[in-house]
């Protein structure tokens, strides 16, 4: 692999909208442009820039994928190929072994010279996959910064869920399982905050579920999307993180919300049990119906709840990592590559 130029991060439409991939790449991209020559790119303009011979390092973004398969073979001298690994299509919940999906995947991985990886997990799963360590950039996001508070637990119960409203994060399943556990008089208020734009058809379903239940209408409120700079106060608000997702490749909310002190209530997938000690600041769950129980009886036990929400915020991590770290970090992974370099100074 030829000396970088540059740093190229070809995003997708749509890179400016709430998601932690978007989030994760602009914070990554301005750190690096302190250190480092990094231009960005859409979509559209990928096959102009390989042709074109102009060199550097693509990084392409995993929602770009079935797009940019036409351009992989096209690359030219000085000219090489990263995937963002946010997520893959074998990734999703009960996919079929079987499904054609699956080997396409395989040989369009192959193509790529360099992988970044948000997580260990993600990591793993890529050398599992027959894909030398060498190859692979593990930067995981960096923390929010959070001020520690001295507040403490009391009733009602405010829970908060942070992800994309999607089959993958799995809300469907699990307001229905909390429909059939909320009695008369549960003090208990559950906050969903997320885009409903990205599945209209499975949002329209989470929105009626709700909304044709007297039990989910008074304990839910879905709040839809909020700017980043708001969740501080968002989580604040809050006693209790709860993730449905089945499958997160590293859960930048779950993270902020530890960083804010919260304990968290889980279904096992992926990277999420990582942020979080089991049985002291979170507790993980095989099913939708097992965290519904769980949700259920902390807002039951206001004692049990005080405790949970006390260890939690005494447990806070104290995690000093900077996106300015994240971006040497990689810049340091990178330069061990053989063959890489580093790409020419900013300015």
């Amino acid at each position: 692999m030829d000396v970088p130029e540059a740093l190229r991060f070809v995003l997708p439409p749509g890179s400016d909208a709430i998601s932690g991939g978007n989030l994760y790449n602009a914070a990554l991209i301005r750190a690096l442009r302190a250190m480092v020559r990094v231009e960005t790119l859409d979509i559209d303009e990928l096959p102009i820039a390989i042709d074109r011979g102009e060199p550097g390092i693509y990084f392409i973004d995993t929602l770009c994928l079935s797009e940019a398969e036409a351009v992989l073979d096209r690359r030219r001298r000085g000219q090489a190929f990263a995937l963002v690994v946010h997520h893959l299509p074998s990734l999703e919940p009960d996919i079929d072994p079987n499904d054609g999906r699956l080997e396409a995947e395989r040989a369009l991985l192959a193509r790529f010279e360099l992988f970044l990886s948000t997580s260990a997990f993600t990591t793993e799963l890529l050398a599992a996959r027959g894909i030398p360590r060498e190859r692979v950039l593990t930067v995981p996001p960096a923390p929010p910064r959070v001020a520690p508070s001295l507040r403490e637990y009391r009733p009602p119960l405010v829970a908060l869920v942070v992800g994309n409203v999607i089959p993958r994060k799995a809300l469907h399943p699990f307001l229905c399982a909390l429909d059939e556990r909320i009695a008369p008089g549960l003090e208990l208020r559950l906050d969903v905050v997320g885009r409903l734009d990205l599945d209209s058809d499975y949002a329209r379903a989470c929105l009626d579920r709700v909304r044709a239940s007297s039990r989910l209408a008074r304990t839910v409120r879905v709040r839809g999307p909020i700017e980043p700079q708001a969740m501080g106060a968002v989580y604040s608000g809050a006693h209790l993180f709860v993730s449905t997702s089945r499958m997160e490749t590293f859960g930048m909310a779950v993270q902020e919300a530890r960083a804010h002190g919260l304990p968290i209530l889980a279904v096992r997938g992926g990277h999420v049990q990582h942020h979080f000690v089991e049985g002291e600041t979170g507790l993980g769950f095989d099913s939708a119906d097992e965290l519904a129980d769980a949700l259920v009886a902390l807002a039951r036990d206001s004692r049990g709840m005080e405790a949970f929400f006390a260890r939690a915020r005494r447990l806070r991590p104290n995690l000093e990592t900077t996106w300015s770290d994240a971006a040497t970090s990689l810049l340091t992974q990178l330069a061990r590559v053989p063959g890489a370099g580093t790409p020419n100074p900013a300015g």
